[in-house]
């Protein structure tokens, strides 16, 4: 299974969890791509979902 690369990780710690303090994550860059709808609820399709997040982080580092 895709696993979340450790750069989302990263970005998910600094919108979400920065400084112990829980603010939530409608400001974090790759909000849409995180929240979008999986399709179907299977290993593969979180795969999928995941591999889209990581390439959402990849684009953004990227330019």
């Amino acid at each position: 299974m895709t696993t979340l690369s450790p750069l989302v990780i990263a970005i998910c710690e600094q919108h979400y969890i920065e400084a112990g303090r829980r603010n939530g994550c409608g400001r974090c860059p790759i909000h849409a791509q995180c929240t979008a709808p999986m399709n179907g609820w299977s290993w593969e399709a979180l795969a999928e979902h995941n591999r889209k997040i990581n390439e959402a982080v990849a684009k953004r580092a990227e330019g």
